[in-house]
């Protein structure tokens, strides 16, 4: 398309020229709608007053443009061609939209807003549809709402321009407090999961170059606060190595404002141990004062422990400053459910222990995770699980391993590593996988398999997927081959469909073993075994051809989803 082409398609918006259609805008009515009626071909004007909405104002537009840009409108197109009366009898020239729309008015395209605030923003959006361009200097609140327009009415393009608009602006200090500062705007994560999680990487890179900025200009609770919104939990970011390296590269006096935040979450405070164990292990530099180390442990609310960690993990933990005298004094204090009797312990210990930090006056931590409802996805290769098999154990020499798609060797719960630690197949021959519960990496190094004694419990569900042949369809775009002298269309090669083959809910009840850690692990060991499972020298061949449903790029895969607690 030539640039004087599209040059006047810009300065259409707006404009009568050749305009067939138009744009009503209205808000909703003071007091109660009007009962609804049998729809019928009113007018848009008429269909308004029904609704109890207002009409505002009326923006001319074009058909051919708004519906090559945007499936809202679009859609609207449609339904209002379907609504025309019958064609007309054969003999008959059938009227054009132009002709239609000039015999009956205008076609009428309704978008409804809830305020005349927002008029401003979803006329930005249309306008993109002609330009392509997004206002000219708009900080980030006026981006996010015509994001939120753009969304609504599916415009072609226009999201996307937006996130990388205000990627850039993210590039500064002050482009990350303006993003923050309108955080209400940006879309939920379940709604748009790759973007958000872009944005927030791209924030954290800033905040990781530039944190003596943002320690120097913002007071430690509102640092916490923004820190909690990149941060905002220790599970989740524990369980993507992305997010931890960008945790692991905050500063000493970054690192205490999390903590200190009442609003940083965790699904039990052993993740928050473990969130610091990483933290710690990636920062040895001999600068950092012995002062900023005891103020992090001081931080961490040990009375809120789950078991596992306060009598078989805590004792064992060389750099945390506490006396094998006051971790009995820890244990006593957490197993008095008694109020009475734990003030009476707290006046007891003046004096002997500093009952006023975090370890034992400090509230249990909001119970969340952001990435509840995320799968995480795993695979096994083929190749591997075929030598397993056929214990040709020289192929695979560390055993078979599976890794997650996210690069993470094991996802975190209840300061626990997680991954599927058993592959099994049923009766059916369907495969199951199992979860495995261990001592995590940081921990793994200062226990042996006779130290660990515990279980642990997570709300998760685990499956396994099967994929399933689609019917190939005719396309005469596709590409052609010759039989004889004509060419023929191939057909085209729909991929595979995947679903769920097999699931396993997890949850309080289901108690699972913790084993001894793998210190400095990439992976994580499964073991296979089940019906038609024999472990001998060629045995693998029968079995893989049943699990070829199974099998998408030679590659076993499922994935593990953190549920919420009920």
């Amino acid at each position: 398309m030539s640039l004087a082409h599209l040059l006047y398609l810009c300065n259409l918006f707006g404009s009568d020229e050749h305009s067939d259609c138009t744009v009503c805008f209205s808000i909703e009515l003071d007091g109660t709608p009007a009962a609804k009626r049998p729809r019928t071909r009113k007018s848009t004007a008429q269909n308004l007053v029904d609704a109890g909405r207002k009409r505002i104002e009326d923006l001319p537009a074009h058909l051919l443009v708004l519906c090559g840009g945007s499936e809202y409108f679009s859609a609207l197109y449609r339904t209002w061609r379907q609504e025309q009366p019958h064609p007309c009898p054969p003999h008959h020239k059938p009227l054009t939209t132009a002709e239609t729309a000039s015999s009956r008015g205008p076609l009428e395209l309704p978008v409804a807003i809830s305020s005349v605030s927002e008029l401003p923003h979803v006329r930005a959006a249309i306008r993109f549809i002609y330009t392509g361009k997004l206002p000219h200097g708009a900080v980030a609140t006026d981006l996010l709402q015509i994001r939120l327009q753009a969304t609504r009415l599916k415009i072609t393009g226009c999201v996307e321009n937006i996130d990388a608009a205000i990627a850039v602006r993210v590039t500064s200090a002050a482009g990350v407090m303006e993003l923050y500062n309108c955080r209400h705007l940006l879309p939920r994560a379940e709604e748009a999961p790759q973007s958000i999680a872009e944005i927030l990487m791209a924030c954290r890179k800033q905040l990781n170059c530039n944190c003596s900025e943002y320690l120097s200009t913002l007071q430690s609770t509102a640092l916490g606060e923004l820190l909690v919104w990149l941060f905002p939990d220790a599970p989740s970011v524990l369980s993507n190595p992305d997010v931890r390296k960008q945790m692991e590269a905050l500063p000493g006096q970054a690192m205490e404002a999390l903590l200190r935040a009442d609003t940083f979450a965790t699904d039990d405070e052993a993740t928050v141990l473990l969130m610091l164990a990483y933290w710690l292990a990636a920062n040895t530099d001999p600068k950092m004062t012995n002062e900023t180390r005891l103020r992090l442990c001081r931080l961490v609310r040990l009375s809120h422990l789950n078991t596992a960690y306060l009598h078989g993990l805590l004792p064992k933990i060389p750099w945390l400053p506490i006396s094998r005298q006051e971790h009995m004094f820890l244990c006593q204090y957490v197993a008095e459910t008694d109020s009475c009797r734990r003030m009476s312990l707290l006046a007891a210990a003046a004096g002997k222990h500093d009952c006023k930090c975090p370890w034992y006056a400090a509230p249990p931590r909001p119970q969340a995770r952001a990435d509840v409802g995320h799968p995480y996805e795993w695979t096994i290769k083929e190749e591997d699980l075929a030598a397993y098999v056929d214990m040709a154990t020289i192929k695979i020499p560390g055993g078979l391993s599976g890794s997650f798609a996210n690069g993470a060797s094991r996802l975190v719960a209840q300061g626990f590593e997680w991954y599927p630690g058993a592959l099994w197949f049923n009766s059916n021959g369907v495969p199951e996988v199992a979860l495995s519960c261990a001592v995590p990496a940081p921990f793994a190094v200062l226990t042996t398999a006779n130290d660990v004694v515990g279980v642990a419990s997570v709300h998760a569900q685990v499956a396994v997927f099967r994929w399933k042949k689609v019917a190939q369809k005719q396309n005469n775009c596709n590409r052609l081959y010759t039989r004889g002298s004509a060419a023929v269309p191939t057909a085209a090669a729909a991929p595979p469909r995947r679903e769920v083959a097999s699931s396993k809910m997890y949850g309080s009840a289901d108690v699972v073993s913790i084993t001894s850690g793998q210190a400095g692990g990439s992976s994580w060991r499964l073991t296979v075994f089940g019906k038609g499972v024999e472990k001998a020298p060629g045995a693998s061949a029968r079995l893989m051809q049943e699990l070829a449903p199974y099998f998408y790029d030679r590659k076993l895969s499922g994935s593990v989803t953190f549920l919420a607690r009920c």
